[in-house]
């Protein structure tokens, strides 16, 4: 709040080595990635951030934020091919987070960016077998019909979107 985001990083650094099990250890990775990205414009170490988090907490409950974060970090910087590998480990590494489904969407999305459009079929139907709300599984459903498209299966793109319509008839 002072400005000195070099001596917030200082701080945020000495609770993350120092202090492993205290209750602010896992925010300050997370402010330390907030501060390198918006604050001092060095967005490829809050990816790395990110990550070493994972790395060092794997099995925390904040895991799967902070690779969302990190996916969504390198998509940012154009880095699709590397968003898309993240966000996979996040229904790989975490079925049961509630990112599991929204991290094998996206990765659907820059798929279908990249022009992956058998990739981006995979990530979705991963999404849509993850999703536990109507309105996620309809929206997997419509892009697996637009990649069936996408790839000449006319029929099969309007069985899913058939199904997405049954999914959530007033979505």
């Amino acid at each position: 709040a002072l400005g000195d985001h070099y001596g917030a990083m200082a701080d945020f650094n000495q609770v993350i080595a120092s202090y492993p099990y205290d209750s602010v250890w896992t925010d300050a990775w997370f402010q330390k990635a907030l501060v390198e990205w918006a604050y001092i414009d060095q967005p490829l170490d809050a990816l790395e951030t990110y990550l070493d988090f994972v790395a060092a907490a794997p099995a925390s409950p904040s895991a799967p934020d902070a690779l969302f974060s990190a996916g969504r970090t390198a998509e940012r910087l154009s880095d699709l091919h590397h968003a898309a590998d993240i966000w996979l480990r996040i229904p790989a590494e975490y079925p049961g987070s509630e990112l599991a489904d929204r991290g094998a969407f996206e990765a659907g999305i820059v798929r279908i960016r990249l022009g992956e459009v058998d990739a981006a079929q995979a990530a979705f139907e991963l999404a849509e077998s993850h999703a536990d709300e109507p309105g996620e599984r309809a929206a997997a459903l419509l892009w697996i019909g637009k990649a069936r498209l996408a790839l000449g299966d006319v029929d099969g793109g309007r069985l899913s979107w058939q199904a997405a319509a049954a999914e959530d008839p007033t979505g």
